[in-house]
């Protein structure tokens, strides 16, 4: 899966209000293309996606901006 699908098709794409911050989008970019298998499920699957979006927001400081991200995971796997 490349960088940019995961950016345009998934990420920007869930909903205008809770799409994520350019650094925040980089971030989860960065940490879904990475080698990583011990911390977030392996391939290329929306389960990683959402894992990786849940690693973001647990590491995001502002609490409601943290619970923005957290949401945006869950609809990542169910979208409605």
């Amino acid at each position: 899966m490349k960088a940019e699908w995961v950016r345009k098709k998934r990420i920007w794409s869930c909903s205008a209000e809770k799409a994520l911050q350019k650094h925040e989008a980089d971030c989860v970019v960065e940490a879904y293309n990475s080698p990583d298998t011990v911390n977030m499920p392996q391939g290329n699957c929306l389960w990683r996606l959402s894992n990786v979006v849940s690693r973001v927001a647990g590491k995001t400081e502002d609490a409601e901006r943290k619970l923005e991200i957290s949401k945006l995971a869950g609809q990542i796997l169910n979208p409605a």
